[in-house]
C-alpha cells in the first residue's frame, strides 16, 4: 500500500509541477526597425529599445510592455508629475485653510460677526482718517 501511494506520488508531483510550469510560460514577440519580427520565450535583447507583445501558450497577448522613453518623454512625464505634486500640495494647503477656519468659526454666524467687527474697524479708521485730512486742509 505505502510503495503504490509512493509510486503514485512522485507522477502526480511531477505532472503537477509540469502544469504549473506550462501556465507560466509566455512568449515574447516584437518587430525591430527592420520589420523583422523576433519571438522567444525569454525577454530578446534585440527589442530592448522596443514595445514587446507577451503572449501566452494560446497566443492571446497578455501584457504589453512599452518602449522605454525618450529624453523628451522623460521630460515631460516629469513635467507632469512635478504638476501634479504642486497640485497635491496647493490642494492640501487649501483643506488645511478650510480645517482652520472651521475650527475657529464653527458657525456662519461667527463668520459674519467677525467681518461685521473688521468693517466696522475699518470704517473707524477711515473716519478718524478723514476727520484729520479735514482738519489738516483746515489749516
Amino acid at each position: 500500500m505505502r510503495r503504490t501511494l509512493r509510486t503514485a506520488i512522485v507522477p502526480l508531483s511531477l505532472f503537477a509541477l509540469s502544469i504549473a510550469h506550462a501556465q507560466t510560460t509566455y512568449l515574447y514577440l516584437c518587430k525591430d526597425a527592420g520589420g523583422r519580427t523576433f519571438t522567444s520565450d525569454r525577454p530578446i535583447p534585440e527589442c530592448a529599445n522596443r514595445a514587446v507583445k507577451q503572449l501566452d501558450r494560446t497566443g492571446m497577448v497578455r501584457h504589453e510592455i512599452p518602449a522605454p522613453l525618450t529624453p523628451e518623454q522623460k521630460r515631460e512625464q516629469k513635467l507632469k508629475e512635478d504638476q501634479a505634486k504642486a497640485d497635491a500640495l496647493a490642494l492640501e494647503e487649501q483643506k488645511q485653510n478650510d480645517r482652520l477656519i472651521l475650527a475657529r468659526y464653527p458657525k456662519e454666524k461667527d463668520i459674519e460677526g467677525a467681518r461685521a467687527r473688521a468693517l466696522h474697524l475699518v470704517r473707524e479708521y477711515i473716519k478718524r482718517d478723514t476727520t484729520d485730512v479735514t482738519a489738516l486742509e483746515k489749516t
